[in-house]
């Protein structure tokens, strides 16, 4: 993780937010800060490389029942082809479109707070501070919740596959094969970094020398494999190392809304600043079948 050196820049930055809320501008003080937030959270976060967030507002949330916020999906029907000769006509099919809810859930981050005397001594945008302690958390949430639940999905439809002699790159191309039987394309493939460097060591006879070569060199990445996309991660906490997933691109997977951004709530009294960032955030989906878990 990087870290902003000393200029003159930051300080004056960090004490012009500092001065905010002195003057009883914590309003302004928090928007600031929630837009470099929002700005990293879009960055860093696994389920929003797979799943990218669609901002929306509350007009257009459908009502239900109850209070809580939701918006009905539609699912695609199913669609019959029909052979026509030149005197006939297809047969008529009435078509209905099964639909499903998105619930959304608030995230929040720990109440952090901090005396503003010590704040003043930080050579770092505060700004930074505040993304290291709050982004960290809600990301954290957002996978943990995301993963759990994929996982949930695949099991109970058979999508967990066990794949014997460990990880090659015949066994991964097999295990990406199991969502193409089930007539889907593949967005990406997520995998740990330690399954990643495994992927790195293939020889040239596998990847080509030319790729051998400059992965060697440091002059390349393997951000795709035959064409499929790689996202890696380096929580091992969350994903196996030895299990990788793949997805099928958001349109056959399914919904992320954001009803509500990562936003920062900041709070002083006399000499201490809480602060804490929480967000709304929806996930529904729509394919059961959007995604396979691969264990080698």
């Amino acid at each position: 993780m990087s870290y902003n050196t000393e200029t003159t820049n930051v300080q004056f930055l960090n004490q012009a937010f500092l001065d905010k809320i002195d003057q009883g501008m914590t309003k302004e003080a928090g928007v600031a800060a929630s837009a470099f937030v929002r700005q990293r959270l879009r960055e860093d976060g696994i389920t929003r490389k797979i799943l990218p967030a669609t901002p929306i507002t509350a007009a257009e949330l459908d009502r239900q029942l109850t209070e809580e916020p939701t918006v009905i999906c539609e699912k695609e029907p199913d669609s019959v082809a029909a052979t026509l000769p030149f005197l006939g006509r297809a047969p008529i099919r009435y078509w209905t479109t099964p639909r499903y809810p998105v619930t959304f859930q608030k995230i929040t981050s720990d109440d952090f707070r901090k005396s503003k005397f010590e704040l003043a001594t930080y050579r770092t945008d505060i700004r930074t501070v505040l993304q290291e302690n709050s982004v960290k958390d809600m990301q954290e949430q957002e996978d943990v919740g995301f993963y759990n639940n994929i996982l949930s999905v695949a099991t109970a439809n058979s999508n967990v596959f066990t794949i014997a002699g460990g990880f090659t790159k015949t066994n991964l191309l097999a295990g990406v094969k199991k969502l193409i039987e089930k007539k889907l394309p593949v967005g990406c493939i997520l995998m740990t970094q330690s399954m990643y460097n495994d992927l790195l060591s293939f020889p040239s006879t596998e990847v080509g020398s030319p790729a051998a070569s400059e992965l060697f060199r440091g002059q390349a990445t393997l951000d795709n494999f035959f064409g499929y996309k790689i996202i890696t991660t380096n929580k091992k906490d969350i994903l196996p190392t030895n299990q990788a997933i793949a997805f099928a691109p958001p349109q056959f997977l399914g919904q992320f809304y954001e009803l509500q951004g990562a936003t920062v709530f900041l709070k002083a009294e006399m000499d201490i600043i809480e602060f804490q960032s929480y967000e709304a955030v929806g996930i529904g989906l729509g394919n059961v079948n959007g995604a396979v878990v691969l264990n080698f």
